[in-house]
């Protein structure tokens, strides 16, 4: 089974932009509150074209044919992302989930946390994200920038943006798992087991664009770039409140 990171959510933090701390704890009550809503081993065989769901909700992602399945490492399996930026159609070089019209895939106003493990060797890449920065709705993303650094971007339907960025490269070619996190009060990031929590509330995050995994999916290198994901990603796991 893959190790699972669970961050305590901090109600009313006073630790604002926070450098990182101690190794997060478990929290009882978000664990017994939140719901998973998408939960994707990518453990399916090299000729599989679905990304299975296992959370029950039924959100199965279109794999796309330069997307390798299938890749053994000491925790199971998992998908690779190649190099092969400029694919023709995008599609092609990403996984791709419809979106729900019932808004389960998107943060709402409350709690919402996005799961994973990943190693790449790649900076300045896009890893997972449902939306983009001019969609109408809001958007959030998990992206490297320029130095390796990863980090949680959300913006809300008002265009208002929170987004936590610890000075951590992961870029170097080993495993790691992150929580991301939007909470009543701030957003967070869990970098394995450490967190770094940012102050400030956001509004309504719901969008009509699908999830895509391994960069954008609209996207055309002339007046949007990419962002492609070089790299291998174990799982995906979204958690929310619901109503």
């Amino acid at each position: 089974m893959r190790g699972i990171v669970r961050s305590a959510v901090v109600i009313g933090a006073v630790l604002f932009g926070s450098v990182l701390g101690a190794p997060a704890q478990a929290s009882n009550l978000i664990d017994s509150t939140l719901t998973t809503v998408a939960d994707w081993q990518m453990d399916e065989p090299s000729t599989s074209t679905a990304m299975t769901d296992s959370s029950g909700y039924g959100f199965t992602g279109a794999i796309g044919d330069l997307v390798r399945r299938g890749m053994g490492h000491e925790t199971g399996t998992a998908y690779h992302f190649d190099a092969n930026w400029k694919a023709d159609p995008v599609a092609a070089r990403l996984v791709v989930v419809p979106n729900d019209p019932d808004g389960l895939l998107d943060p709402g106003t409350g709690y919402y946390s996005i799961e994973m493990r990943f190693r790449t060797s790649k900076a300045d890449s896009n890893i997972v994200q449902k939306g983009q920065s001019e969609t109408s709705g809001g958007m959030w993303k998990i992206g490297l920038n320029k130095l390796g650094y990863i980090g949680c971007h959300f913006r809300d339907v008002n265009h208002t943006t929170k987004a936590v960025r610890p000075q951590i490269a992961v870029h170097d070619g080993q495993w790691h798992t992150i929580l991301c996190e939007r909470t009543p009060t701030g957003v967070a990031m869990t970098i394995d087991g450490f967190r770094r929590y940012r102050s400030g509330a956001l509004g309504s995050i719901d969008n009509r664009l699908d999830l895509a995994v391994g960069g954008k999916l609209y996207c055309n290198w002339a007046d949007v770039g990419c962002d492609p994901f070089v790299g291998d990603i174990d799982y995906i796991k979204i958690r929310r409140d619901i109503a």
